[in-house]
């Protein structure tokens, strides 16, 4: 909804640029999540990858990359995810993404 829509913009916009890691881990398993169609109001540039501690954005004039301190993002979509995936799918999610409960 609009409300996730402005959070996910906040915590975009507050990443900090980083060194572009070079290309995304291509092996089998979890690579991260991508936000595909992402609209302006969201971030300028409309495709973002979230791997690793790490947001890869696709904008028109190339590639930028920015730091995701504690992997802050990633565990928030993941935590949105919980809402609109079917449950089984976001479990599979959570586990490979390494961001299940600790305990």
């Amino acid at each position: 909804g609009p409300a996730e829509t402005r959070e996910i913009a906040a915590l975009l916009a507050a990443l900090v640029p980083a060194e572009d890691p070079g290309e995304p881990f291509d092996g089998l398993g979890y690579r991260g999540m991508v936000l595909a169609e992402v609209g302006p109001e969201v971030h300028p540039c409309p495709q973002l990858r979230i791997s690793a501690g790490t947001v890869t954005a696709t904008c028109a004039d190339g590639r930028r990359a920015y730091a995701d301190p504690g992997r802050a993002l990633e565990r928030r979509l993941v935590e949105l995810g919980r809402g609109t995936l079917p449950a089984d799918v976001h479990r599979i999610l959570v586990t490979v993404a390494g961001l299940g409960e600790q305990g």
